[in-house]
């Protein structure tokens, strides 16, 4: 491992390796994983596809469709994250349908997606995230009444329906020493998008945090 691979690959790599070990990962096993573009997900995809699960993935974007079907992805769901419920979209709906549900959902972002998603599930199911899309908090701003709501109807979902909701923090050294084992074998690709050195923080920082068409990690190399 080069170290421009090695700088992308540590959190990612050992936070997903636990949160597939968290949900029972196997061949067969029906997982969405939202937030498909964002670097967590691009190595939840391939870990995943590795093991033989069909993964679906969505997609705020109708950009690098084909890069994640040919990272492992079986279908991939380009839904408007406006829109309020992932199950108004035929495509989803009728795979909701036909498969009777995700067995298991990795999400990054909870804040954006966890009450659209848990209707989408099978009963006894399993849902995990490591993070969230609002990662900051403005003085004086008022709690949110609809996330409220959002957040009230989704545990009432998940009761109704046994589903497991996991939270996640990066993983135990098991976890990564079993992703490294993988990228030895070739089965866990690295996405890089872009590296910059030198003088180049500015655009380093931009890049990372304020650009919507990156595919993968954004690395600064010293």
């Amino acid at each position: 491992m080069d170290w421009i691979t090695g700088a992308a690959f540590p959190i990612g790599a050992q936070t997903v390796y636990s949160m597939v070990r968290k949900i029972g990962a196997r061949p067969g096993l029906n997982v969405l994983v939202t937030a498909a573009r964002s670097n967590t997900s691009l190595f939840a995809i391939s870990a995943l596809s590795a093991i033989g699960s069909n993964v679906y993935a969505l997609t705020s974007s109708q950009q690098d469709t084909e890069k994640l079907l040919s990272l492992g992805a079986k279908e991939v769901f380009a839904v408007e994250r406006s829109v309020s419920k992932l199950l108004m979209d035929e495509r989803v709906r009728e795979t909701v349908e036909r498969i009777g549900g995700f067995n298991a959902v990795i999400d990054p972002f909870f804040d954006a997606y966890l009450g659209k998603v848990l209707p989408t599930m099978a009963p006894d199911s399993r849902y995990i995230t490591c993070g969230l899309f609002e990662q900051y908090t403005v003085p004086g701003k008022e709690a949110n009444a609809v996330a409220g709501e959002m957040y009230r109807n989704a545990l009432i979902n998940a009761m109704l329906n046994n589903v497991h909701i996991i939270g996640n923090c990066i993983g135990t050294t098991k976890d990564l020493q079993h992703a490294l084992t993988d990228y030895e074998r070739e089965r866990l690709p690295v996405i890089i998008d872009t590296v910059y050195t030198g003088h180049n923080v500015g655009a380093f920082l931009e890049r990372t945090y304020g650009s919507h068409s990156r595919f993968g990690k954004i690395v600064f190399q010293y």
